[in-house]
């Protein structure tokens, strides 16, 4: 004898499913997946004891053309896109990638050490550490009462 099982599908699974079969997974939305990602691009933020470490995934970016700014606790990285056309004669019949402008933001804390932050561009991958400020560290000692 066969029985079946109610299965309870996790609801991001069931918003994948969803989008795959309601289109939304191929473009024929107003934001497709692939939009989502070129324009507000994955982030994987990691600790360390001495800094934390940030890096975006950004293939087939020029470093030069990525901005990183601080403006007070706000940490923005910002690619805009160089205006590229077709050469003359050719006529661009499918475009199925392209690499769009992004800008992220992170609110970091006053524990970061704003002077040590650095950026490096590699593989398609923008790393960034940000320092983390040096303890103050208070000694122990006895107070002599006068």
């Amino acid at each position: 004898m066969r029985t079946t099982a109610n299965i309870h599908i996790p609801n991001a699974f069931e918003g994948l499913v969803s989008e795959l079969f309601n289109g939304k997974l191929f473009g024929e939305s107003d934001s497709t997946l692939a939009e989502q990602f070129y324009t507000y691009p994955p982030v994987n933020i990691s600790e360390s004891e001495h800094a934390f470490h940030i890096a975006i995934l950004a293939p087939g970016r020029k470093k030069e053309d990525i901005k990183i700014s601080l403006e007070k606790t706000t940490l923005t990285i910002r690619y805009e896109a160089p205006n590229t056309e077709a050469a003359e004669g050719i006529k661009i019949r499918k475009t199925e990638f392209g690499i769009k402008n992004f800008n992220r933001s992170f609110t970091i804390s006053d524990a970061i050490n704003t002077d040590s932050i650095s950026a490096k561009y590699e593989n398609g991958i923008l790393h960034l550490e940000l320092a983390k400020k040096e303890e103050v560290k208070i000694e122990n000692k006895t107070i002599v009462i006068e």
